[in-house]
């Protein structure tokens, strides 16, 4: 297999360092002037909730990256030195997985591959309430991100109300809500959104999932590129 020189960054540490930024920003502001909870969201706990994902979903890609190119390292050195010239099957299948994890993005996505590649669920490597916390987390972090509206309604809807327009919104944002609801007291994602960021403590549990996910989805020695 022939190699080719090239160049990569890692965007998750960018991501990781713009976040503490903005983290610190919003808890000095929050000490020096009371806000609104509409005025946190808007200036940063929606920004926070998308770069939190965003760090989760890119540490863990490129974990799993690293440990795929190791083994196709290993591979190729195999090959090599039982004088093959072309890339071998076990070798081709690990570079097509490659290509496909970094090319494919989607947390969902991310976990399949996790999954078939490790043999090992992701809900298994984590506690239980810190794999919902995640969870809930990309909910919010898919509903945000594309930058559109987001509509809940002021009443609980039933079937009966299915043709009505708040009730898609109602079940894709269901996880979110009872989840905000358990936690916060708040079943409003407008209001419990801004609550995950409202206090040094809560603060602190946040940026100990982004911080936490690293070192537990980390069973292996990556090695550079």
């Amino acid at each position: 297999m022939r190699n080719v020189a090239y160049k990569g960054i890692e965007t998750a540490v960018s991501l990781l360092l713009t976040y503490e930024a903005i983290a610190l920003a919003h808890r000095k502001r929050e000490e020096e002037e009371t806000l609104s909870d509409g005025q946190m969201n808007f200036r940063h706990s929606f920004v926070l909730l998308i770069l939190n994902a965003s760090i989760i979903e890119g540490t863990l890609r490129s974990i799993l990256s690293e440990r795929l190119l190791q083994d196709i390292r290993i591979a190729t050195e195999m090959e090599r030195k039982q004088g093959h010239a072309i890339l071998a099957k076990t070798e081709r299948s690990l570079s097509e997985r490659h290509s496909d994890l970094e090319m494919q993005g989607g947390w969902e996505k991310l976990k399949e591959h996790y999954s078939f590649y490790f043999d090992r669920s992701l809900n298994k490597a984590v506690k239980k309430d810190l794999w919902e916390a995640i969870e809930v987390l990309f909910v919010l972090r898919n509903v945000l991100s594309h930058g559109t509206a987001i509509v809940q309604s002021d009443v609980k809807m039933g079937e009966t109300m299915k043709d009505m327009y708040p009730y898609n919104w109602q079940t894709k944002l269901q996880r979110a809500s009872v989840y905000l609801d358990k936690v916060f007291g708040k079943t409003d994602v407008f209001l419990g959104s801004c609550y995950i960021f409202s206090s040094t403590t809560l603060y602190g549990q946040n940026t100990g999932i982004v911080l936490g996910c690293g070192a537990r989805f980390w069973p292996f020695t990556c090695s550079s590129r």
